[in-house]
């Protein structure tokens, strides 16, 4: 079966491939290994593609060269999604140089633009006779950091509720599925807030058929609203340990390196999904099949947190609760990562952006 028959849509998480890594052919192998054959491969790009200035006062500035992103040309077509934080990294110029260089890797291009009209723009295909259209959009809360594009400025598609809304309404319309992806959440948390779910029923509502988020960097569960369903968050897909901007290595932790990967399939004129549960390796950042164990553990984790999210009566209560035991526990896992070295290179950056 050639490329151009495949029926699938595989939608996966957070990516990022630093310049460090070098053998390029066998990472692009073992991502194919990985995820299989399809049509369409869709990631969260979570990088730009440019060197040249900084933006202020963030530790975590992701950037790439532009031969790391053939890692990623998995399908027929391959979009890059990229209504998230890090694209504004290097300013508006850091945007558009991102994007004409993935424009001309032959990848199309999400949830990012020149200005607000071109970053609201949808990605439209047809598969087996089905028109499929995909929309994507950041938040702008200062927990995410995105950066909204205006009538005249580069930037994300923003997370506003008339602007999504709106954008669903007149897309509905025009295909038979709709996909809504959005970067939004909380990081490192493993449960969605309150405001995230009664977004996800108004946008399902509206004509979404799938909701898929990313950002928390960790896998959070999933709800079924009406004849949709949503995926808080993806967790990573492939992003190996990272330098900061103050020198410190960042290191990601066991929860961290759980990995859902999203296989939608059309057949007899339906859309049917297969949730695959994986791990980013821990000396390459490289999402690979786990074992019988651990799958089971983390289809267990995901099982717990999805019934936690759906039971409505009592979640509003418990978020505040589930939230702070997640902080701590992240922070535990974090004190564990890190070196002597690394907390003071943290503490002295800290101290010469923030101190007045």
């Amino acid at each position: 079966m050639t490329p151009s028959e495949y029926d699938n849509i595989v939608i996966a998480g957070d990516m990022f491939s630093p310049n460090m890594v070098k053998d390029k052919i066998y990472i692009k192998k073992r991502i194919r290994d990985s995820v299989g054959s399809c049509n369409t491969f869709i990631g969260n790009f979570e990088g730009v593609l440019y060197n040249k200035g900084v933006r202020e006062k963030r530790r975590s500035i992701l950037v790439m060269d532009d031969d790391s992103v053939d890692f990623f040309k998995i399908g027929n077509t391959n979009i890059m999604n990229l209504a998230n934080n890090h694209i504004s990294d290097m300013g508006e110029i850091g945007i558009i140089k991102t994007i004409e260089t993935l424009k001309k890797k032959g990848f199309l291009i999400l949830g990012a633009g020149h200005n607000l009209e071109s970053s609201i723009k949808p990605v439209r295909l047809t598969i087996k006779g089905k028109k499929i259209s995909f929309l994507s959009f950041a938040s702008t809360e200062p927990y995410v950091g995105a950066i909204a594009a205006t009538c005249t400025k580069p930037g994300v598609a923003p997370l506003d509720l008339d602007i999504v809304i709106d954008c669903i309404k007149k897309e509905k319309i025009k295909c038979d599925y709709l996909f809504l992806l959005l970067h939004w959440g909380r990081e490192h948390i493993r449960f969605p807030d309150v405001i995230q779910i009664e977004y996800a029923k108004k946008f399902i509502t509206e004509g979404a058929d799938y909701l898929v988020g990313c950002h928390p960097h960790i896998i959070q569960g999933a709800m079924d609203i009406n004849y949709g369903r949503v995926w808080f968050s993806l967790g990573n897909f492939l992003f190996p340990d990272y330098k900061l901007i103050d020198g410190s290595l960042y290191k990601w932790n066991k929860s961290h390196r759980n990995s859902l990967i999203l296989n939608f399939k059309i057949i007899n004129d339906n859309i049917t999904v297969r949730e695959s549960f994986q791990r980013i390796r821990e000396d390459d950042g490289i999402v690979e099949k786990i074992s019988s164990n651990q799958l089971l553990d983390v289809k267990n984790e995901f099982r717990e947190i999805s019934s936690i999210i759906n039971n409505q009566t009592t979640y509003a209560k418990r978020f505040r609760f589930l939230y702070i035991k997640d902080i701590v526990r992240y922070y535990i896992n974090r004190i564990f990562l890190l070196s002597i070295c690394d907390i003071i290179k943290s503490i002295k950056w800290r101290y010469k952006n923030y101190a007045k």
